[in-house]
This record gives structure tokens, sequence and C-alpha cells, in this order.
């Protein structure tokens, strides 16, 4: 059954006979639902109370008649199908009914036929509204999107003929609807300028007429002679078996993204440049940004308590240089400096006429400014900004100030990493002049140390000796330790493709490994520098001989000193999936003690110097790799070194 929502509501309007007819039109169908008015006041009240489909009314009523009372609901409904049912009477009647609007006029003859015919006149004329209510619907809705104010809409027969052309587009280039429509597309004046795209767009409304969608972009010159990139697209229009019937062509200008996506590509190509020199660059950004803005002026400043400091400076004239310097407080920057926030004044007099008292203002004459907060570490250094002696004609876009955000954003950057640049080398030089203190002040008497222990063995024969050799070769360890780290703190500077199994037997013969044994299971190349991952395994499979079997060549040392693990001590290296590893069988780590491990001068062995796996850590952290010691398979140590290239 249906429901009562999908029912035609009727309303019948009629002196005597308004429930008659409505009964007798509820038995002709069951899709109508009918209610009854006996006059234009009753039934006005009851339109306003409830929605219905459909007015029947007579022709002569109490209070008025058929045509006063469709006038009245017309004039508040007016898609609402309103027939007159009525005696039969002049042909007068009827002509003026249709006349003044009434959707139709049906006799009402003796017995039930009229009845019949009256259901079959209101079926179709609520079919008849429905209909024209959606094509009046779907037109407003097509004009609405083709009367576009931002974007160029024409229709096209499939042979390219123009049909229409919207005002945005005939305003573009500058003619009426009689000069282009009718005509070949291809020949309309916003085509006539070239050859070769007239031969391009014959050949995509070819593609669009056979139903292909289309995109194109092209460059088009407006009435004035301007050039503006156009984004177009043509498309097919297809009837109700798929098939194209015309075509739509539509448009929109995107020369200022088109232009901004040049100057994107400028600033990269100029940030990429490492050929050049820092403010080499930044000078090259800010040509770029005025080029972009239309401003005359472009600064990098530096703020240096109350001083406003010109370090880069690009001008028409020589009233400002880099250099420069001017109080903060005379300038518009302050206040992008104070709220570190980017300031944006399209015209200085009306957008901030509290500034037009500063000497930028009265003395410069800076009318327009564009200028943001450069942050270095955390703080503002200055600002990055563009200015001109002459308000704009229109407002800077989104588009600028993110252009100019973009370039002090990268500024900032820049600055950051020169001074992080400059903290290392200074620490770099400080650790050179301790390499160099260690290598000559601590090797020298050292080595005077050595020699005369060598003498006194000769003609003395002691203990006590024996401590002093062991003091003296851990004094010597602790030296080259120290060099080594001294020297390990750059990044990886030489890297190559390197076999890990050929430089692990390498490292291997380098190492006193008493009798400890090597299993080597990978096939890993990686990209390193060959010296320091050298280093690097020395010290590991150092680490494993030291603290995971005996070297009966060392004196054991005090009594409550701990022991080391059995004899030849197993040492494998393998594959990880970002890396490897290098994994012994001895003692191992206690899990305590594994964050520690990498620590300067941590060691559980007697005579470590705790440097070897700080040396580790430095060496895989130079190369952007992480290190991590865990437990072996066989209870011993594990050291992982991921993220390998």
């Amino acid at each position: 059954m249906e429901s009562y929502a999908d029912r035609i509501r009727v309303l019948c309007v009629d002196a005597d006979r308004a429930a008659e007819t409505a009964r007798a039109l509820e038995r002709e169908t069951d899709r109508f639902s009918v209610e009854s008015a006996a006059g234009a006041s009753e039934a006005l009240d009851r339109l306003g109370a409830a929605s219905f489909d459909c007015v029947v009314s007579g022709l002569e009523l109490p209070d008025g008649d058929a045509l006063g009372l469709r006038d009245a609901v017309r004039s508040v409904f007016p898609d609402l199908p309103f027939v007159v049912f009525a005696d039969a009477g002049s042909e007068q009647a009827v002509a003026d009914a249709l006349a003044a609007g009434v959707d139709d006029f049906v006799h009402r003859p003796a017995g039930s036929a009229g009845y019949t015919l009256l259901a079959k006149r209101v079926l179709d004329a609520v079919e008849r509204g429905e209909r024209e209510h959606r094509l009046e619907r779907t037109s407003r809705r097509f004009d609405a999107v083709f009367d576009n104010p931002v974007s160029f809409m024409g229709i096209l027969d499939l042979d390219g003929t123009v049909q229409r052309a919207n005002e945005t587009a005939r305003a573009f280039g500058d003619v009426t609807a009689a000069e282009v429509e009718g005509e070949p597309f291809a020949e309309t004046p916003w085509w006539n300028h070239s050859e070769a795209m007239q031969a391009d767009l014959r050949e995509w409304i070819d593609r669009a007429a056979d139903g292909e969608f289309v995109r194109y972009e092209a460059d088009h010159y407006d009435a004035d002679g301007n050039r503006l990139t156009i984004d177009g697209t043509l498309y097919p229009v297809t009837d109700a078996d798929g098939e194209p019937t015309a075509i739509v062509a539509a448009g929109r200008d995107v020369s200022e993204r088109t232009e901004y996506e040049r100057h994107l590509r400028r600033i990269h190509d100029v940030i990429a440049d490492t050929d050049r020199s820092f403010d080499e660059q930044v000078g090259a950004l800010l040509d770029i940004g005025r080029d972009a803005l239309g401003t005359s002026y472009g600064t990098l400043s530096d703020v240096r308590g109350d001083e406003y400091v010109y370090e880069v400076v690009r001008s028409p004239d020589d009233s400002v240089r880099a250099g420069d310097t001017v109080p903060l407080s005379s300038t518009n920057c302050e206040r992008s400096v104070a709220t570190e926030q980017t300031l944006v004044l399209s015209n200085v007099a009306e957008d901030a006429p509290e500034l037009t008292d500063r000497a930028g203002y009265t003395e410069q004459g800076i009318s327009c400014y564009l200028g943001a907060p450069v942050s270095v570490d955390g703080e503002v250094y200055g600002t990055f900004c563009f200015y001109d002696d002459q308000p704009r004609e229109t407002e800077f876009s989104e588009w600028d100030v993110t252009l100019v955000d973009l370039m002090s954003q990268w500024v900032g950057y820049e600055l950051t990493r020169q001074r992080a640049r400059e903290r290392l080398e200074r620490q770099n030089e400080r650790l050179n002049e301790f390499a160099s203190v260690v290598s000559h002040d601590l090797r020298n008497p050292l080595n005077v140390a050595q020699g005369r222990l060598e003498v006194a063995t000769e003609s003395c024969d002691s203990d006590h000796l024996d401590a002093v050799a062991r003091s003296l070769d851990r004094m010597e360890s602790l030296v080259e330790d120290l060099l080594t780290l001294a020297r390990e703190g750059e990044a990886a500077t030489d890297p190559e493709p390197i076999e890990v199994a050929d430089l692990a037997e390498a490292s291997w013969r380098t190492v006193d490994t008493a009798d400890a044994t090597l299993s080597i299971e990978t096939d890993r190349t990686v990209r390193a520098d060959r010296g320091r991952l050298k280093q690097l395994l020395e010290n590991l499979v150092r680490n494993a001989v030291e603290h995971g079997g005996t070297d009966e060549r060392r004196p054991e040392g005090p009594e409550d000193a701990p022991e080391r693990g059995g004899d030849g001590v197993a040492i494998t290296i393998g594959d990880l999936g970002d890396g490897f590893y290098v994994e012994d069988d001895g003692e191992g780590i206690p899990a305590d003690d594994r964050e520690a491990a990498f620590e300067f001068g941590f060691s559980t062995a007697r005579d470590g110097t705790g440097f070897g796996l700080a040396i580790v850590e430095d060496v895989a952290e130079a190369h952007g790799w992480s290190v991590s010691v865990t437990e072996g398979a066989d209870g011993g140590a594990r050291f992982e070194i991921t993220g390998v290239e």
C-alpha cells in the first residue's frame, strides 16, 4: 500500500457539493486524499494550515468566485495546480477561466463519468506541475552555474559552434553575445591571437565530441592586452543513451597561482644553490619578494637591543645600505618584533595611523609594509620585510603573506644552522686543543716513564715494577681512547660502499683476540666511512674479548677484582633488518647497566678505560645510525647497529 505521504492531497471548494465531490474522487482512485471547504475563506485557512497538491473549485462561491480564489492561492502558492469543476455554462466562462491561469476546466455532467474525467485531469495537472517545477528548478540551477562571475562558461555544438557564452567570458574578450554566438569557437577573439592554439582547440573539441573529458592550460589576452593563464576544460553533455549532444567549455583565471608557483620555484632554486653564500641567497630571496609583491625595498635586519641593523638590503637607491643602524622605535618592524607576528600594512596611513609619526613614515615615506619576524634558537633575531613609498592599490593577498612567511622561516632556519655550525667549530677547536695536549703533554712523559721502566726491569726484579707496567699500559690505553674521542666529533666525512664481512676480518686481525673465535654471518654492504666503521668493529670485538673471556697474558690483579668469563669467547657478526649486530657468548651486561654502557668512563672491567663503547656510539651517530645493547642468544652481550643505509 502507498503511504500517506505518497498520496495526492486535494482540496475541493464548493458551496453545496464540495463533500460530494471529495467522496467521488476518493472512490475513483486510492491515490487521492480529499478534503472539502465551503468557500474561499475556509479554503485559504486550510491551505495555510496544511500542504495540498491541487485545488478543485466550483465556479461560483459564497464569498467570491473561482478566479478570485485562484489569484489568492497563486499569490502564496504560485506552483499549486488549480482546476475548475463546474456545471456546463457558456464557452466564454471557460475561456475566461483558462485565460486567468487555471490549469484546467472540467464540466460537471450528470452521472459518475464526470468524476472519472475530473480525477484524470487532477492527476495530469499535478504531474505536469512536478515536471514543470523540476524543469524550472533545474533551469535556475543551470543559470546559477552558467552565470558564474569567476569562471568563463560556454555551450558549444559538437562541431565547436558557440551556442551561448556567459557574461564573464564575454567581458574578458570585450565581445557581445551577437559577436560570438553562432561562430566557430576557435575563430572567436578569445583564440585568434595564436594559430597554434586554434589548431589545438579544434583537436580538443573533436575529442570532447567523442565523449572525452579534456583539460588544458593556455595563455590568453584580455581586452586590455594583459596575458592571463587559463585552466580550461571541454566536456560533453550526453543524452539518456550516453551519446554526446553538446560540449561545455569552462575556464578560470589561474594567472596568480601560476605566478606564485613560478616564484616558489625560484625560491627553491635559490635555497638549493649551496654554492652561494648565505648573504647572496638572502639577497636573491629579497629580489624575488620585491618582484612578487611589487615593492621597491626588501631587507633582512638584525635587532640588537634598541638598535635596528640592516644586514642585507635590496633597494633602488642608496637611501638605505647594509650596515646602517637606526633606532628600533623608528621602524614598523618594531611592532613585528614585539608581537612576534607578521605585520601587514597595505596603506600605513589607513591601516595603522598610529605609526605615521615614526621616522619610517615621516622621513623614509614608507607607505606600505609587509614584514615577518625571523626567529633563531626560539628568539626573535630580526625581520625579513618589504616596503614601498607608495600605498598599494590593492591589499596584500594571503599568497603574499605566505610567501614572505616561507622566506623568513628559511632565513631563520639557516641562521640557526649557522649558529650551530659556529658552536660546533668552536667545540672542535677545543677538542683539537685537548687532543694536542693529550698527544704531546701526556704522551711524552708517558713514553719517558715506559723507557725508564724498561731500564729498571733489567736491573731490578720486583713485583712493584709489574704494577707500574700495568698502570702505564692503562694510561696508554686512556690516551689512545681520549685521542680517538677528540677526533670522532664530526659526521662521517667519506662514506663509501663497504662489505661488512671483509672489514670485520680486517678488524679482527688488528685486535689482540687471545683465544676468542669469530663467526661472520652477513653479506651486507653498507655506506660508511671505512676508517670509522673499522674503529667501531674493533672496539666491539675488543670489548667482547676483554669482558667475555680470559686473557692469560694479563696479570690477575687484586683478589677481589671481578673474574672474567670462560676461555675462548665466541663472537658472531650477523644481519639485522636494517643493520647488523655483534654478539658474544660471554658474561653479558646486566640489564640495569645497559643504559649506562655507552657513557664516558663506564666499565665493568677492572682495567677498562670506559671509553670504548662511548666511541662506538659516537661513530654510529656520526653515520646517522643507532646502537643499543641487549642480551645475546647464549647469554652474552649483543650490540645492535640499526638505521644503516
